[in-house]
């Protein structure tokens, strides 16, 4: 009898043994498990974060677009607000009623480039990509201000241009000129905006010794020559001048006589 429960008791014991590793495995096993799901939910949680975030940005770009699209949110931190319109062109501008379309014959992404080598033609040699550049911000601000001006750009190599140079076959169209046109009935009325009519030119005469001059963009009228053109096709009135010339060897008088074509005076010499 006491052999038989020695017997007992050794197997008993050796059961228990054999029980220990099977349960510290289960208990690694669940441990395991459970470390997995808590991952696999922290992932969960950031990936949601992640989607919910990358929805708010796409919200947000939507609504900015859209706002951009109504109002005019852009602003000018240049210290001398060269990208701006003076006040009395924005409220000119909000007072149209009449649908103006502004074709701008040229391609924005790379306009102030081929008008550095368009403005050849002027003697114009040095970079004014400054004042290229600003053209084409101040002319994309006609349409934030009035939604009746329509723009748009069509590129001199294109088959579109060849039409409308043939629409306007008595205009001398060339690149970087805005065709400011409006339509009353069946009638257009219609401005050709030019490099000179955009662009102050000076002349260089630092060479002048060596027999040559240059000439520089000093200037941009911008906003002059095209609000003008606006009010030119806008309006039903015709303004005359008559300009009486002095016996003189100079003329003094071309920079006036720019000033009332600006102002859409029809003038007699």
């Amino acid at each position: 009898a006491e052999n038989e429960a020695v017997e007992v008791a050794e197997a008993v014991e050796n059961v228990e043994t054999a029980k220990k590793p099977e349960v510290k495995v289960k208990k690694a096993k669940k441990a395991k498990l459970i470390k997995n799901q808590f991952a696999l939910k922290r992932g969960g949680y950031s990936l949601a974060i992640t989607a919910a975030v990358l929805a708010g940005i796409i919200i947000f770009n939507v609504l900015v677009s859209a706002l951009a699209d109504r109002f005019n949110l852009e602003f000018d931190m240049t210290s001398q607000k060269t990208n701006s319109m003076t006040e009395e062109n924005i409220e000119f501008l909000k007072g149209i009623e009449q649908e103006i379309n502004l074709t701008f014959c040229a391609n924005s992404d790379n306009y102030a480039e081929y008008m550095a080598y368009y403005a050849q033609q002027y003697g114009v040699s040095e970079n004014a990509s400054n004042y290229y550049n600003q053209t084409l911000k101040l002319v994309e601000k006609y349409t934030d201000y009035n939604k009746n001006i329509k723009l748009d750009y069509v590129d001199a190599q294109s088959s579109e241009f060849s039409a409308i140079t043939a629409k306007y076959s008595g205009e001398t169209i060339g690149y970087g000129d805005i065709i400011v046109s409006t339509k009353n009935g069946d009638k257009e009325k219609h401005r050709v905006v030019g490099f000179k009519d955009i662009y102050a030119i000076s002349q260089d005469d630092t060479y002048a010794s060596y027999g040559y001059t240059t000439s520089t963009v000093s200037g941009n009228n911008i906003e002059t020559a095209l609000t003008g053109a606006i009010d030119y096709v806008t309006s039903d009135k015709i303004k005359k001048a008559a300009v009486i010339m002095g016996h003189t060897t100079s003329d003094y008088t071309s920079a006036y006589l720019s000033m009332l074509k600006e102002n859409n005076y029809e003038y007699q010499v």
